[in-house]
């Protein structure tokens, strides 16, 4: 019997025994208590009121029916204490629910009026706010002359009743669609196999009308003739149900129907009817059949496969393995099947990965991928790639677990050898002596070695991985396509700003100036940037290798310059080559000539003066010649000391440079030379002489031209093994930044003439100089001792 059943039947009987009690309290009441007790009995109907599980009232006859007792159980079943209760007129109209209280007022108010009994089931509202469900049961108290006097009534709380009487409907509800929507069919017949009640799905499966099912005898509806005597009487035994296939029902098509036969029994024990449900088999076991099939041929395809495939509990025991799974562990079905795979897994750390892979398939992600290692019967360790469903029950429980796996040692080991050359590649890299970076297909840099650290100023843990043009900024400061973008997507625009570009195939060079590198001071850069490609030749991404060339790219400047001013300089020489000759062409026909004619000429006159003149004449002749030879050979002198002066191969710079400071005082009294000579003959190399003696030529022929200068010191000293030569002046001094910028066309052979003389000996020139600050020039040369 159920619960709902068991309380129903107590609440009827505590209700029986509650009106009982009632029925004596009621006669009491019309006795007006004259009646006395059974004799050696007394009846405390105070304490009997107490006791029973209801209130009990007496109310005025008003519109309130205001209450003048209330029994002390009002305290447990409504929460008021008797004073509460009593002191409040209208608290039984008030505490009324307010779904039912203009209905159980209006008839309290017809009982009233028509003097019937006051008979009622309503709500009423707890001291908690609660509800609780009353049966209320009242007399109108009348006078001898039929007057009303008061109400008194009993109300019973059913506030359990009620509950199990919704439990119980919604039992009913839920259990009368269950059966008229059951999937399957469903009949009820009594014990003499009359079929009271169907539902639509039989009538469906058998293909009749209601009115012809219901009523009929449920052994020739199903055609078991005999068979129905045996089923009651099955069912009316212990077992209580009874099952039944059935081939067809007559005159229905073909079917096949199982018949689920269930009794149902009185509170005695007494078959009451049975309960038959009806099954169309045909359907479901052509399924089966079907399945049974498919799962053959699934099973054929499963151990035909190379692949492992297994099924295994959440713990690892295995429930089915094929062929190729036995093949690979060297093991057989009965030996795996039933035994849990771990041994098959060789380290703890592996198997601990593994239960955690188990662990973590969900319903919401029932399909997972892992790797691992095993070892066969052979103690060879190998690679294996899983590929497990898991199946879950309703609760969300693992049930199952289908898995696919095959070896992929061959494949670990190449990733292996890829991992160990694509480390020894990022060493070669890392230690290349020219900046290198690489990038994949996206332009993301993945390779940043440290020669291009040093370049840029930028550390590979700040731009690995980074995209959008990143591993421009640290030359550019901005995101921009550069040389190695020109591989990847021929970012054709960046070619216009080098200075060179040639492609190779895949290659690309370019030289080109970097206006952020060595923290923003720039550089010239030459870059080779190239196209990766993977095993199939796919593009994969990029390599640059930047170089830097500035110093090669001022020397390249400063010898183009050079060049120019030695071609410049060339020419300079060839004309003051030609003004040189003209000058010495010049000067020896206006002098050494004329006086050479002079001598002609007095020759000539004096061997005519020899035929006809005495010898006086002629020895007077002769004499006025010799001053004209000796001016001739002066002359002479002049012209090439000025070339080279002779003193300077005989005595050596010492005594040259005192000569030619004696000649310049003679030739520039206005100037006083002050010569300090501190050096050794032998402390001057000798291809440094006449280097020496051109500097102080043309520096003290300026002094005499430009200048303007009163005083000039010239030194010569030899100290820590360097020579140097000092020539300064007091004069007006000039810009020498200036004078040096001009073109070679506007400046003079002077300062250039000075400093290449110096420069190509070996040695350093400097010149200081401003306006009116006088001149400074220093000319040195590193002497071993």
């Amino acid at each position: 019997m159920s619960l709902e059943s068991s309380s129903q039947i107590r609440l009827v009987n505590e209700l029986c025994f509650l009106r009982e009690r009632l029925a004596r309290l009621e006669a009491s009441i019309h006795s007006g208590g004259e009646e006395k007790p059974a004799a050696g009995k007394e009846v405390n109907y105070s304490n009997l009121v107490e006791q029973i599980p209801a209130i009990f009232y007496t109310g005025a006859i008003d519109d309130c029916i205001t209450t003048l007792f209330v029994s002390p159980q009002v305290k447990n079943i409504l929460g008021y204490s008797q004073d509460q209760y009593t002191s409040d007129p209208d608290i039984w109209r008030k505490k009324l629910h307010p779904e039912d209280r203009e209905r159980v007022l209006a008839h309290a108010a017809r009982c009233i009026q028509k003097m019937e009994p006051f008979s009622a089931e309503y709500r009423m509202l707890r001291s908690d706010g609660s509800v609780a469900w009353f049966r209320d049961e009242a007399l109108i108290v009348q006078d001898d002359s039929g007057k009303p006097l008061y109400m008194q009534g009993v109300m019973i709380d059913i506030t359990e009743r009620k509950r199990v009487e919704d439990q119980l409907r919604e039992s009913e509800d839920r259990y009368r669609t269950i059966f008229r929507h059951s999937p399957l069919g469903v009949m009820y017949f009594d014990s003499s196999g009359t079929i009271l009640d169907c539902n639509d799905k039989l009538l469906d499966s058998l293909g009749l009308a209601r009115e012809t099912v219901i009523g009929s005898n449920v052994a020739v509806l199903l055609g078991i003739g005999d068979l129905i005597h045996g089923i009651l009487t099955s069912l009316s035994g212990e077992a209580g149900y009874h099952e039944l296939d059935l081939p067809a029902v007559p005159g229905n098509g073909p079917q096949f129907l199982r018949c689920y036969f269930s009794g149902i029994k009185s509170q005695s024990g007494d078959l009451k009817g049975c309960l038959c449900i009806v099954e169309d088999v045909r359907a479901r076991l052509e399924a089966e059949a079907a399945i049974r099939q498919s799962e053959a041929r699934y099973r054929a395809i499963v151990e035909a496969q190379t692949e492992l495939v297994s099924r295994f509990l959440a713990d690892g025991t295995l429930t089915f393995v094929n062929e190729a799974y036995c093949r690979y562990f060297g093991e057989s079905r009965s030996q795996l099947i039933g035994n849990r795979f771990w041994h098959h897994v060789p380290t703890e750390e592996g198997r601990q990965a593994l239960k955690r892979h188990i662990a973590s398939l969900s319903m919401q992600n029932p399909v997972a991928t892992i790797e691992h290692e095993v070892v066969t019967s052979g103690g060879e360790i190998r690679w294996q790639q899983w590929t497990d469903l898991a199946i879950f029950d309703d609760e969300g429980n693992i049930v199952d677990i289908q898995a696919v796996g095959r070896d992929i040692t061959e494949r670990k080991e190449a990733e292996l050898a890829l991992q160990v050359a694509n480390q020894q590649l990022q060493d070669i890299i890392e230690f290349l002596p020219d900046a290198t970076f690489v990038i994949d297909k996206e332009k993301r840099v993945i390779a940043w070695n440290r020669a291009i650290e040093e370049m840029t100023g930028v550390k590979k843990e700040s731009i690995l991985g980074k995209g959008n043009y990143a591993h421009a900024v640290p030359f550019y400061g901005e995101a921009r396509p550069i040389l190695i973008d020109l591989v990847v997507d021929n970012a054709s625009s960046y070619e216009e700003e080098c200075d060179f570009i040639e492609r190779r195939g895949n290659i690309i060079c370019g030289e080109v100036f970097v206006p952020k590198a060595y923290g923003g001071k720039g550089a010239y850069l030459w870059g080779t940037a190239s196209q990766l490609f993977d095993t199939d030749g796919r593009m994969i991404g990029a390599i640059q290798t930047i170089r830097d060339i500035t110093e090669r790219k001022q020397a390249q400047d400063a010898i183009q310059k050079s060049e120019k001013q030695l071609r410049f300089l060339s020419s300079r020489l060839l004309n003051a080559h030609e003004e040189e000759r003209k000058r010495i062409a010049r000067e020896l026909h206006d002098s050494i000539g004329q006086s050479l004619a002079a001598v002609k000429f007095f020759v000539e006159n004096t061997l005519k003066s020899a035929q006809t003149e005495e010898a006086n004449h002629i020895v007077e002749s002769l004499q006025a010649l010799v001053p004209m030879i000796q001016n001739t050979m002066q002359e002479a002198r002049r012209i090439y000391t000025g070339l080279r002066p002779s003193i300077l191969d005989d005595l050596g710079i010492v005594a040259t440079i005192g000569w030619f400071c004696r000649e310049f005082k003679k030739a520039y009294p206005a100037v006083y030379v002050d010569c300090k000579i501190d050096v050794d003959e032998r402390d001057v190399p000798e291809e440094l002489k006449i280097v020496i003696f051109r500097v102080i030529q043309e520096a003290m022929n300026n002094v005499a031209k430009h200048s303007g200068a009163e005083f000039v010191e010239i030194s010569l000293s030899n100290k820590e093994g360097i020579l140097r030569l000092h020539i300064e002046d007091t004069g007006t001094g000039f810009d020498p930044d200036a004078a040096m910028s001009r073109q070679p066309q506007d400046r003079g052979l002077g300062l250039t003439g000075m400093k290449e003389r110096t420069e190509l000996s070996g040695g350093v020139f400097t010149i200081t100089s401003a306006m009116h600050e006088g001149t400074s020039i220093c000319a040195s040369w590193p002497c071993d001792p």
